[in-house]
C-alpha cells in the first residue's frame, strides 16, 4: 500500500502580538477546543462560537479539571495547545472531512528572537509549529486558513471586549515572581450582598483614590501613592467575592500571594517587583492594572507569632511589612483579608500601613431581604419580609454564603423549607466554617 504523501506548513507564533496570520489557526482550533471541553464537562458555552465546519476531534482530550475551573477562555486553550507542542505531542482535528495535525516544528524550541512584526523588528517570545495534511488536499487547507482568518476577525476582539475576563496571577512555588494562573469571569457588584452603605463607601473610596487629581496631590505632598484595604470578619461573609467584584468594576487583574514553604522575605519583594518588570515589557496599560491580594493573614501571622515557622517557611513578619511599605506606584492597590482582626499584630494594621478597614458580619435584615429578592422568582416585598421573619425565628446567625447556598436550592419556595436552612447551619457549623473559596480556586 502506498504511503500517503503529506505536506507541512510552518507558522511562527507569538502570544504577545494579536492580529497575525500565525495566530489565526490556533485561535480557530482553540475556540472550538474551548467549546468541546466545556460541553464535555457540562459547562455553559457560547453556541455562536462553534463552527460546524471544524468537526469532531480525532482523539480523546486529556484536560485537567483545573483548566475548566477557571471559566476557560481562548488564551488558556491556546496555551494548552502550546503545552502539547512543548511535549512534542501532535494535536489532530478534522476540517471538512480532512485530517490535519498541529505539532511543534522539528528541532524548534520557544525562543526570544528578533522577528518582523508590522514592518518593524521586535524582540519577542515566539515558537514555531506546523500544520500537516494530505498533499492532495491543499485546497481544503486553503479553505481552512481562510475560515481561520474570517473567524478570528469576527470573534477575537468581541471575545476580548465582551468577556473582559479578570486575569489571575499567583506567586510561584519559589515565591519570587507571579505567573499566570488563568482567568475568571467578571463579577457584578450586584452579586455582592454587603449593606448598601458599605458597598457604596468602598466604591467611592477607590474611585476617589484613582482620580488623577488624587495622585497629583499625593505626589505634591510627598506621600507614597498606594492604598491597602483590610477586609475582616466572619468566614463566608464575601471578602474574596468583593475583591473580584471591585477588580471587575475598575478593570483590574488579580495577583494572589501564596505563602509557600520556599517563600522568603527577599522572594516576596521580588514577586511584587516582577509585576512591574513582566508587564512593562509588553507595554500594555491594562496589564499593569493589578490588585495584589494576601488572603487569611491571621493564618500566617498573628500578634503572638512574628515568624511563619509553623508553616515551615522562611518568611518573617518584618519581611511582609517591608514588602507592603515598598509597594511601587505601578502596583499601588492591595487587599488583605482576615477572619480574626483581633489576632493580627497591631504593627500590620496601624494607620499609614492599612488605609481602609471593612468589616464583614452575619447577614442583617437588609442583606437577607436583598438576597431573597435577588434569588426568588417572585420579588414580593411581603414574601421577603416573611422570609426574614422565618430566618429570625430559627435563632441562628447565617453568613451570606450559607444563605446563598440555601436560596440556590430553594429559590422557588424559600419560606417552605426553612428547616433545611437550620440543618445546613448545623451541618456546616457556621461558627467554625471554613472560609469561602479563594480567588484562585
Amino acid at each position: 500500500m502506498a504511503t500517503e504523501q503529506r505536506t507541512s506548513i510552518r507558522f511562527n507564533y507569538s502570544n504577545e502580538h494579536s492580529g497575525s496570520l500565525f495566530k489565526e489557526p490556533l485561535f480557530y482550533v482553540g475556540s472550538n477546543l474551548n467549546q468541546f471541553i466545556l460541553q464535555s464537562y457540562g459547562k455553559p458555552h457560547n453556541e455562536k462560537l462553534v463552527d460546524n465546519s471544524l468537526t469532531n476531534f480525532l482523539q480523546n482530550t486529556t484536560t485537567s479539571m483545573e483548566m475548566v475551573s477557571f471559566d476557560i477562555d481562548n488564551d488558556l486553550t491556546i496555551n494548552y495547545l502550546l503545552d502539547r507542542f512543548a511535549l512534542d505531542e501532535p494535536y489532530a482535528f478534522t476540517y471538512n472531512g480532512v485530517e490535519f495535525t498541529l505539532i511543534k516544528a522539528a528541532n524548534e524550541k520557544m525562543n526570544d528572537k528578533m522577528i518582523k512584526i508590522n514592518h518593524q523588528y521586535e524582540y519577542t517570545h515566539y515558537t514555531s509549529y506546523t500544520i500537516s495534511f494530505a498533499a492532495d488536499k491543499i485546497d481544503v487547507f486553503e479553505a481552512f486558513i481562510k475560515s481561520s482568518a474570517e473567524y478570528y476577525k469576527k470573534h477575537y476582539y468581541n471575545i476580548k471586549t465582551e468577556k473582559n475576563k479578570i486575569k489571575l496571577f499567583i506567586s510561584s512555588s519559589e515565591g519570587n515572581y507571579f505567573e499566570r494562573l488563568g482567568s475568571r469571569n467578571p463579577r457584578s457588584m450586584d452579586s455582592i450582598y454587603l449593606p448598601q452603605k458599605d458597598k457604596e463607601a468602598i466604591i467611592n473610596d477607590l474611585t476617589k483614590f484613582l482620580d488623577p487629581k488624587t495622585e497629583k496631590w499625593y505626589n505634591e505632598m510627598g506621600i507614597p501613592y498606594k492604598r491597602i484595604y483590610l477586609l475582616e470578619g466572619i468566614p463566608g461573609g464575601g471578602k474574596s467575592s468583593l475583591i473580584a467584584a471591585l477588580a471587575s468594576l475598575f478593570g483590574y487583574n488579580l495577583a494572589i500571594v501564596s505563602f509557600t514553604p520556599k517563600m522568603t522575605d527577599v522572594a516576596l519583594l521580588q514577586a511584587f517587583r516582577s509585576l512591574n518588570d513582566s508587564h512593562d515589557k509588553k507595554g500594555n496599560e491594562d496589564e499593569k492594572k493589578i490588585f495584589f491580594v494576601l488572603e487569611d493573614m491571621d493564618c500566617i501571622f498573628n500578634k503572638n507569632r512574628t515568624s511563619s515557622e509553623e508553616l515551615h517557611c522562611s518568611l518573617t513578619f518584618s519581611g511582609v511589612l517591608n514588602a507592603l511599605d515598598g509597594i511601587t506606584s505601578d502596583n499601588k492597590i492591595g487587599f488583605i483579608s482576615t477572619n480574626h482582626i483581633e489576632q493580627l499584630n497591631k504593627a500590620l494594621i496601624r494607620p499609614g500601613r492599612i488605609d481602609y478597614i471593612l468589616k464583614f458580619d452575619y447577614a442583617t435584615k437588609e442583606q437577607i431581604i436583598m438576597m431573597c429578592n435577588k434569588f426568588t422568582t417572585n420579588q414580593d416585598k411581603q414574601v421577603a419580609n416573611e422570609f426574614y421573619s422565618g430566618v429570625c425565628a430559627l435563632n441562628i446567625k447565617v453568613s451570606t454564603s450559607l444563605l446563598q447556598q440555601y436560596l440556590l436550592n430553594y429559590c422557588e419556595k424559600p419560606i417552605d423549607h426553612l428547616d433545611e436552612l437550620k440543618k445546613m447551619y448545623e451541618s456546616s457549623n457556621v461558627q467554625k466554617e471554613v472560609d469561602e473559596i479563594g480567588l484562585y480556586n
